[in-house]
């Protein structure tokens, strides 16, 4: 069981918490729980969890089950579900906060919900073959190679908390961005990061993806902050990657004349609409199909290149200038992603503070 002093900022956070659940709505009780469930989720149920077990006497550890003998002889099993995590949860490992998600360097507990996640934002099941996906090996290979550049986004509150929303790979290279740029499986050295050199003097982006239940909040941005801020503590010339041009067979609705894009618009906001029925999205999706995608009009090459002159909105290299990379052109044959024909943006990031 934890000897940390028990803390009485937090202890007082959770008799308002327990004020307002019981009724007390006044607004600061109502501040504090929106605070635990937003920031100090984990705080709150750890200290429950360890109290609890002080309060039954020896506990070795409290959390893991353990037994305790009530006054009549009957036994009674304690176990918390959400242990699994918490008890490897340390707030110093936290990057960067937002509203039920945090930022950390990827750790092994993380290791398996960073696959899925992973996974699912290229729409790839957990059980389905993938040479190109990084696997629970992968993935440990990396955080031993270079913890120190592995992000995982780990969601501390609501259902799944405990789980990763997002995650992101890098590694150091010596390779700087105006040589040519290789394909990626091999710029990396293959899938556990083989060309990662420990003294190279910049940052090379080789994955990011958010799971799409979880999009929209803010948790890309966080993860691009995240490596940035990396290469100013670790004094690199700056970042680069390859963006994708993930919107390349996409609807072209930069090229629509406007009434043709108002109901495009239409269309896709019926078809991401969570609450939109089964039928609803179907039926988006088939009148989405007559209208012409950017690959029927022009090639990968083009298309990159109307995305670095703002005249395309592209939904990954588009977002990636917004954050603050510079275009550097198009690479085309970079990997197997058809959704992009194969292609991407070589994004530049230099680090303004950088010291020789």
């Amino acid at each position: 069981m934890s000897d940390e002093p028990r803390n009485p900022d937090l202890e007082d956070s959770i008799e308002k918490i327990d004020r307002a659940i019981g009724g007390d709505h006044s607004e600061a009780n109502i501040d504090a729980l929106k605070q635990a469930v937003n920031f100090s989720w984990p705080e709150i149920q750890k200290h429950l969890i360890e109290e609890a077990a002080r309060e039954h006497g020896d506990v070795a550890d409290p959390y893991e089950p353990y037994w305790t003998t009530n006054s009549d002889g009957t036994r009674t099993l304690h176990a918390s579900a959400d242990a699994w995590w918490l008890k490897d949860f340390k707030r110093e490992d936290v990057l960067m906060a937002l509203p039920g998600v945090v930022i950390m360097n990827t750790k092994l507990w993380h290791v398996r919900s960073v696959c899925i996640s992973y996974r699912r934002a290229y729409g790839i099941n957990e059980d389905e073959d993938c040479e190109d996906c990084f696997d629970k090996q992968d993935i440990e290979a990396h955080i031993e190679r270079f913890p120190e550049g592995q992000f995982a986004a780990q969601l501390i509150s609501g259902p799944n908390a405990g789980h990763c929303a997002g995650m992101a790979t890098t590694m150091r290279a010596s390779r700087p961005p105006t040589d040519p740029i290789l394909p990626w499986l091999e710029a990396i050295g293959g899938m556990r990061l083989g060309k990662h050199e420990a003294d190279g003097d910049w940052l090379y982006g080789v994955e990011m993806a958010v799971h799409p239940g979880y999009r929209g909040q803010g948790i890309g941005a966080a993860l691009y902050e995240a490596r940035f801020a990396l290469v100013k503590h670790l004094n690199l010339r700056g970042m680069y990657a390859v963006g994708m041009l993930m919107g390349y067979r996409n609807v072209a609705v930069d090229a629509l004349k406007w009434r043709q894009k108002r109901a495009v618009k239409k269309l896709l906001a019926k078809k991401a609409d969570r609450y939109s029925t089964p039928d609803d999205r179907y039926k988006a999706n088939t009148e989405l199909e007559d209208f012409p995608k950017y690959a029927d009009l022009m090639d990968v090459r083009e298309y990159g290149e109307k995305v670095i002159a703002r005249a395309i909105k592209d939904p990954t290299v588009t977002m990636q200038l917004n954050r603050g990379f510079r275009a550097a052109g198009v690479v085309t044959e970079y990997v197997d992603e058809p959704a992009a024909g194969d292609a991407g943006v070589l994004i530049v990031w230099e680090n303004a503070d950088y010291e020789t």
